[in-house]
């Protein structure tokens, strides 16, 4: 996993937070996955510049931590926290090789996963969330679907979402990822197959893992009709995903 794909938009990122796609259906998916966090403790990994991570302390999460591997996008969420402070902490750290930072209720994150090209490394990481979660913990996680076809995509269809797939190709697990976001920023993922997440979840100590498909918020559709999302739930590019000891 790198950060310097992110050096460059840190300040920026969060402007897609506002785009149709992420408003209505990332945002509407991943919190709907995490459920209520009142007076959880939670760890947020791959936090970026802190976006979830403040929308769960604000919801009433009585601590809540956040990890990165960028370093521009760790400082623009230690500048926000300067600014407004709500008793957020954030590491840099790559989720691979990451300390244990305290036991948690809850562990979450948003595109992580998805960042990591092989077996290997995904089980690394996924190992290191658990040494991070109480006997009880939950890992919550949101990004790109296992079960996506990029054959079927049609890139025409999906453009007035601002988050497409540029391109793919195969890869010796499966598949690099080129997506772009608002037409300003260009980021390089991987997706390889579900079994081989849910094969690193139960090595590390996973025993139950949920897959949860897309779902599109009611102001969402009021906003833009249902006719809008059908290309986004015909085949969901994202899903949300919760594992459990």
């Amino acid at each position: 996993m790198t950060s310097d794909q992110y050096a460059a938009v840190a300040e920026d990122y969060e402007k897609f937070k506002n785009a149709p796609w992420a408003r209505h259906l990332e945002t509407f998916t991943f919190l709907h996955a995490i459920d209520d966090v009142q007076g959880k403790t939670i760890l947020d990994v791959a936090c970026g510049s802190g976006y979830y991570t403040k929308l769960l302390r604000r919801g009433g999460a009585s601590e809540v931590v956040g990890v990165d591997v960028s370093e521009a996008m760790v400082d623009v969420a230690r500048r926000q926290e300067a600014a407004e402070p709500l008793g957020i902490t954030y590491h840099v750290h790559d989720a691979s090789s990451m300390p244990q930072l305290g036991n948690f209720d809850l562990a979450v994150s948003a595109y992580l996963l998805n960042y990591i090209p092989n077996e290997v490394t995904l089980t690394a990481v996924c190992q290191r969330i658990l040494d991070n979660l109480a006997e009880d913990g939950t890992f919550v996680y949101f990004g790109m679907n296992p079960s996506f076809r990029y054959e079927k995509y049609d890139r025409t269809k999906c453009d007035k979402y601002e988050l497409v797939i540029a391109s793919a190709r195969p890869t010796a697990e499966g598949l690099e990822v080129t997506a772009s976001i608002m037409d300003s920023i260009s980021l390089v993922g991987y997706q390889l197959p579900m079994p081989t997440y849910e094969r690193a979840l139960a090595r590390a100590g996973f025993t139950k893992v949920e897959w949860l498909p897309q779902q599109v918020s009611d102001q969402g559709i009021k906003e833009f009709g249902e006719e809008f999302w059908i290309d986004a739930l015909n085949n969901p590019l994202c899903a949300a995903m919760r594992a459990s000891r």
